[in-house]
């Protein structure tokens, strides 16, 4: 295996600026060796192909997350390394090579649906950055304040809500590994909701992902449970869960996975109402609320597709 890379690759993540990264150094190097069948073929599949050794370059984290015990509970060494080569491969397969580039190479986001609250723009981006990169190996946000698109560090705006999230599976799949939303804020939040018709912003940001899934036609999309969250390895009383995954799951439709309690289930369409079932003073408001998700979903499905390779066309 090449052990110089690897300490390279170690270096780019940890930095070994103080004794904490150090000690995260050498735990990485000490995994990649317990691993190292494991690691070489994860290696080898950067390697294989120029532009992936591009991504690997500038992008370390996806050859960190094998060892790291990430994604979900009691994830394995193997299914973590499948999980980046699958992702990677659909990228691949789905997107034209310059939104990865931007995404992994550059450290980009890239916009999918605009608006604006109080003079001030609120854009859904699709990106990958330092912070994520336990929870999955793409993601989508919710962003107040800034359209800057090239930095994408925790002062480039407010992230209202991230959702993260890895394609993978024979047939396409989506695998939600977490939902966050901004600490605090309960006033901001009220206001979107008063906004967008009583639509949640974490349900907003659900719609989204399944915009994007219904324009990449994946055939499902699952998502972790409270258990099943990676944080449940460790005891740590700062990895609180900010949201009740099991019950957000349980509102948008999902069902639990009868063979893993550690999945969910979530239906690609949303649940809506027939006119006739409401009454008839929620009925306005339920109305602009359809309208809107559905023009956000022709926005994304639109920009979407000026970066894929077939030009899917979904209906939800």
């Amino acid at each position: 295996m090449n052990w110089q890379l690897l300490r390279q690759i170690g270096h780019d993540v940890y930095k070994c600026e103080d004794w904490r990264d150090n000690k995260r150094y050498y735990s990485f190097l000490a995994r990649a060796f317990i691993n190292r069948h494991v690691m070489e073929q994860h290696l080898t599949f950067f390697l294989s192909d120029p532009k992936r050794t591009l991504i690997m370059e500038h992008c370390p984290w996806l050859v960190d997350q094998a060892v790291r015990k990430i994604f979900y509970k009691n994830s394995t060494c193997i299914e973590r390394a499948k999980i980046v080569q699958q992702h990677i491969f659909w990228m691949e397969k789905l997107f034209e090579s310059d939104l990865m580039e931007r995404i992994y190479v550059h450290g980009e986001r890239v916009p999918l649906w605009r608006d604006e609250i109080d003079e001030k723009p609120f854009i859904l981006y699709l990106n990958f950055t330092d912070g994520q990169q336990k929870e999955g190996c793409l993601s989508i946000e919710l962003v107040y304040g800034s359209e800057d698109e090239k930095h994408t560090g925790w002062n480039a705006g407010t992230r209202v809500y991230q959702l993260m999230f890895f394609f993978g599976d024979t047939d396409l799949t989506i695998h939600i590994g977490a939902l966050q939303g901004m600490v605090g804020g309960s006033d901001f939040i009220k206001k979107l909701t008063k906004k967008y018709f009583g639509y949640r912003p974490k349900n907003l940001i659900l719609w989204c992902l399944r915009c994007l899934a219904v324009t990449v036609d994946a055939k499902k999309i699952t998502a972790v449970t409270n258990k099943g969250y990676y944080a449940m390895n460790h005891i740590r009383l700062d990895r609180k869960l900010k949201v009740d995954l099991d019950c957000f799951w349980q509102e948008a439709g999902g069902t639990a996975d009868c063979k893993d309690s550690r999945f969910y289930d979530i239906p690609i369409s949303e649940y809506r109402k027939e006119m006739n079932e409401m009454k008839p003073s929620k009925r306005a408001n339920h109305r602009r609320r359809y309208e809107l998700m559905d023009q956000i979903q022709v926005e994304i499905s639109k920009t979407l597709k000026k970066y894929m390779k077939n030009k899917i066309t979904g209906k939800q």
